[in-house]
């Protein structure tokens, strides 16, 4: 994140301009190239020279994960915005905290106790000897950005023979039943700093999820599918088989990587300017802590994101027209006598129908 410090006046007697700007030593390309002001820049005015500091980025998980969802919960989160408030947002958080602390209590319970180790120091992990580690902080240094995660496990594969290494796997913990993408490149992004501490690839991860529950309702489902086929063995005995364990989702982050440093370059550009993105409200607003603001926001400029349908591109199209506003929107619409071969076919949707009935407050049947 940047940090802009409070501005210092130098005395009038300096006339002579003073150059403070740090060099940079980040290449012109590549990711982050020319995104980060590290040092300090002298703004020169009439009377006096104000220098401007402006310190280190630092991108975490946290921040990561606001930015597949959203940019503007990313920029908030990253200048310390204090959240509205969100009951589901809670929730949820409070179910991943949970989930996460069970599972570690188990895969910690399946293994001795010197296979296993708490906060190691990611100076040691090529010479670790344990088998699983939990709560390992990371923090690595990419072109004059700090990049930092806290990862929840780590499984180590021991060498399968003279010359190869031990392998190491990233494990995240989350509750939800069914994963999204957003799940898998915060998985890459993991790896991804794992791979820059080791020095090496690391092309696998995995995630824990879904509730215990289901997972055994699942497997006794597939049990009694078995035992049906092999017409052996009651469904009492299928039921005994599902076992109250979570699923496991093997990810190949090697090929998340590509994408995963995408979004680290579009997280660098987001915070290194001065102005917030537009606020667009999307399907997330729904579990954000942030959903009060924005919506408030969003109603006081009217804006077209309000129309939940309607897409960022069909958005940028009414933009590129002058239309800002849903009531803008409205005043496009034309009802028009629709064809005899098009009559059995559906009305196709029309934003400015719907912008309209906004505006009027009434309710258009078509």
């Amino acid at each position: 994140m940047i940090i802009r410090s409070r501005t210092c006046t130098l005395p009038k007697s300096h006339t002579r301009p003073m150059s403070l700007r740090a060099r940079s030593t980040s290449p012109a390309r590549g990711m982050f190239g020319a995104l980060f002001r590290v040092g300090e820049q002298l703004a020169g005015c009439r009377n006096s020279q104000e220098v401007v500091v402006w310190k280190r980025m630092k991108i975490s998980s946290d921040l990561f994960q606001a930015h597949l969802k959203c940019s503007t919960k990313c920029w908030l989160l990253a200048v310390g915005e204090t959240p509205t408030g969100n009951t589901y947002a809670e929730w949820v958080k409070a179910q991943d905290e949970s989930f996460r602390a069970n599972e570690t209590v188990r895969l910690v319970g399946e293994l001795p106790n010197g296979d296993v180790e708490t906060s190691p120091a990611m100076e040691n992990l090529k010479s670790a000897k344990w088998q699983l580690a939990t709560n390992v902080a990371m923090q690595i240094q990419m072109n004059s950005c700090a990049v930092e995660s806290n990862l929840h496990a780590i499984e180590r594969v021991p060498s399968e023979g003279r010359g190869k290494a031990a392998r190491f796997i990233p494990i995240r913990f989350r509750f939800r039943n069914k994963l999204g993408k957003d799940d898998k490149l915060l998985l890459a992004f993991d790896a991804l700093i794992l791979s820059q501490v080791l020095e090496r690839e690391v092309s696998l991860g995995k995630i824990i999820h879904g509730d215990p529950r289901s997972c055994a309702r699942e497997s006794a489902a597939i049990f009694q599918d078995q035992a049906a086929d092999a017409k052996s063995g009651p469904t009492t005995a299928a039921l005994s088989r599902a076992q109250l364990q979570p699923h496991v989702l093997k990810v190949k982050t090697s090929a998340l990587a590509g994408e995963a440093r995408k979004n680290l370059d579009k997280i660098a550009a987001l915070l290194s300017s001065s102005t917030p993105p537009d606020l667009v409200l999307n399907r997330h607003c729904a579990e954000c802590e942030f959903q009060a603001r924005c919506r408030k926001l969003a109603v006081e400029k009217d804006d077209l994101s309000l129309l939940a349908n309607m897409s960022a591109k069909e958005r940028q199209k009414l933009r590129s027209k002058g239309i800002f506003t849903v009531t803008q929107l409205s005043y496009t619409f034309r009802p028009r006598r629709r064809p005899k071969r098009q009559r059995d076919k559906r009305e196709k949707y029309h934003h400015s129908l719907k912008a309209l009935a906004i505006r009027e407050k009434k309710i258009h049947i078509v």
